[in-house]
């Protein structure tokens, strides 16, 4: 929809996410990035990359299980595939190296954020004021429509599961106001407006 599409634009996925791995995975590869995802990438990782403490947990959470359950099984995976014989043909063993690989390459990624991420207070329930952890209910006064989103940090941002960042066009227009502000943020097609309906 129109209004979807909008919000897309004013609560974009953070491309420091994507990029960032595709340093990491270049480094060292033989392989180059074009200038333009090298800038993108040098803004990102040097912006303050700020982290929730329910979204520093998730990490957490997922680093343990990549740590102590999904690797210790893929090395038992290459171990019998090993047994088996020759390795050029030998599918298992292919596979579970690719995906070793992969696993390798996603806890370097989660390590790294935790490493450099700042953890924020989320705001006080009951406050009243919009701040980062808050749930904002919008009314979209152009579509006459309502929905919710969740303010977060950049890398926690996920628009389309109702997760924005704080940093986003809309996001940076919601901290610090009340219930019954009203917002206004430019987008190609022209103002968006809302009002806070509630916050949680």
């Amino acid at each position: 929809s129109n209004r979807f599409n909008r919000v897309l634009f004013l609560a974009p996925l953070p491309a420091g996410r994507f990029v960032y791995r595709a340093v990491q995975r270049t480094a060292g590869s033989g392989h180059s990035l074009s200038a333009e995802k090298c800038e993108a990438a040098a803004t990102i990782m040097a912006e303050d990359l700020v982290l929730t403490p329910s979204g520093k947990k998730k990490i957490e959470v997922e680093l343990e299980r990549l740590r102590s359950v999904e690797m210790p099984a893929l090395s038992d995976r290459i171990r019998d595939a090993r047994a088996l014989g020759d390795l050029s043909e030998n599918f298992d063993y292919q596979d579970s190296k690719r995906q070793q690989g992969f696993i390798a390459g996603r806890i370097a990624d989660l390590q790294a954020v935790l490493d450099r991420a700042r953890i924020v207070d989320e705001a006080e329930a009951g406050s009243g004021i919009a701040g980062m952890g808050s749930n904002v209910k919008l009314r979209d006064l152009d579509f006459d429509d309502e929905f919710s989103y969740n303010l977060v940090g950049a890398y926690e941002a996920d628009p389309t599961n109702g997760k924005i960042s704080s940093l986003s066009p809309i996001g940076s227009a919601l901290m610090g106001k009340r219930v019954g502000d009203k917002v206004s943020v430019a987008t190609p097609g022209g103002k968006a407006n809302y009002e806070i309906v509630s916050i949680e």
